[in-house]
């Protein structure tokens, strides 16, 4: 989830929505390093992951949104360039079978047959096929993770032109 989150950053400072006072970044390390030994379980409970966010960045003002989608919303996301972090069974995803193991990616595109997502474990452009990702996402009820920065519209995004 820091992973995610990181890159959510990235993206939002790459497109200039991030407060001048806050760039650049922190270095990844130094950024997954304030969250200490929560790492593992960042995001969950939900307000746990805005008070990190308050302390690994404190002067943005981002905004942290815990969802129940479908694909329907998960696609409307993508299109609309906002950053989305869905929490899935990755061992329902990769063998079919329900397990313990949530894992949360980046999603950066789609077509008729897969999701595209820059993975923290794969990499970026990872394909997974959109049956066996809703799947494994139903499992963790279809729960997914929005963070912006307050103020940001949609127009914010659509007009700039880097990307994730």
């Amino acid at each position: 989830m820091v992973t995610c989150t990181y890159m959510v950053l990235r993206y939002y400072e790459k497109r200039g929505l991030l407060s001048e006072s806050s760039k650049p970044l922190p270095k990844y390390d130094d950024f997954r390093g304030r969250f200490g030994s929560y790492v593992g379980t960042l995001g969950l409970p939900p307000n746990k992951l805005h008070d990190y966010l308050n302390v690994a960045v404190p002067k943005e003002h981002l905004k942290v949104q815990h969802k129940t989608g479908n694909m329907v919303s998960l696609e409307y996301h993508i299109r609309n360039k906002t950053p989305i972090i869905p929490i899935f069974d990755y061992l329902m995803y990769q063998q079919s079978t329900p397990s313990k193991a949530t894992h949360a990616t980046l999603l950066t595109g789609y077509t008729a047959e897969n999701f595209y997502t820059n993975d923290p474990i794969h990499g970026k452009r990872y394909p997974y096929e959109k049956p066996k990702f809703v799947e494994a996402w139903g499992q963790r009820s279809n729960k997914y993770i929005l963070i912006t920065p307050k103020g940001a519209t949609l127009n914010s995004y659509l007009t700039q032109t880097s990307g994730c």
